[in-house]
């Protein structure tokens, strides 16, 4: 999946609701789930500040 492609894609239509990962990374540690879905959830949220900046 292209994220960056998919969400200009979410943008441009007006979508403005919940955006979910599906699947996370395996990451060993404490909670390695909460840690995961926090990385992709971080990674989401950087991308969409990138688009608002104008940096892709």
């Amino acid at each position: 999946m292209d994220t960056i492609r998919s969400l200009k894609i979410y943008k441009e239509v007006g979508y403005k609701y919940m955006i979910m990962p599906d699947h996370v990374p395996t990451i060993s540690g404490r909670d390695p789930i909460g840690v995961a879905f926090s990385f992709c959830y971080g990674y989401i949220a950087a991308l969409l500040e990138a688009m608002d900046r104008g940096h892709i």
